[in-house]
């Protein structure tokens, strides 16, 4: 959720055959009490909707998207939250303490320091819709410190996430691909 108490999430819309549909589907939320905005895909077969979250809860979008026709379930609520593992070179003396008052951090947690001293591994919770790994780094680089990205770690940007996604959604594309090449074919011959 951002300050004004909205919050994103992802649902599945299951049914959609068209860009009209994927239309209907986006006019209707966003013509909805509660809905900020609403971006459908029709090849993913999801929304990714920015609502009210003092006026709806996520189960409710997904009702709306059902009461427009279409299958809906919810994928999961985006609340911003993530971390990264960081390394870091520099000294760890005050290190948590400087993390915890850097905008968006939430906590810091694994704070290792390597067998010669002269690098910590830490993993920073932050929130995404505040800062960045790559604000992160910077406001470490400003403090004298020197921070490399170890690890993703959570968060909807997860990079091991998005790669299993990323493949699933690239053969669901490729057989799209040829099914419509199938059809294709025999027009321009």
């Amino acid at each position: 959720k951002d300050a004004a108490g909205f919050a994103t999430g992802v649902f599945t819309v299951k049914g959609m055959t068209c860009s009209a549909c994927v239309n209907t589907v986006e006019k209707k939320l966003k013509a909805c009490d509660g809905v900020a905005g609403a971006v459908v895909s029709l090849l993913a077969a999801e929304a990714r909707v920015q609502f009210d979250s003092t006026k709806l809860q996520p189960q409710d979008v997904a009702d709306l998207i059902k009461r427009i026709g279409y299958e809906s379930e919810v994928v999961h609520e985006d609340d911003g939250s993530a971390s990264v593992q960081l390394s870091v070179t520099g000294g760890a003396q005050g290190l948590e303490q400087f993390l915890l008052v850097c905008t968006g951090v939430t906590t810091v947690s694994d704070l290792v320091p390597s067998s010669d001293l002269s690098t910590v591994s830490v993993t920073v919770h932050y929130n995404r819709k505040q800062t960045s790994r790559r604000g992160l780094v910077s406001a470490l680089s400003l403090s004298g410190r020197t921070a490399t990205v170890v690890s993703l770690g959570s968060g909807p940007d997860d990079l091991s996430k998005s790669v299993s996604t990323g493949a699933a959604s690239w053969l669901v594309y490729r057989r799209l691909f040829f099914t419509s090449l199938l059809f294709t074919l025999p027009v321009i011959a």
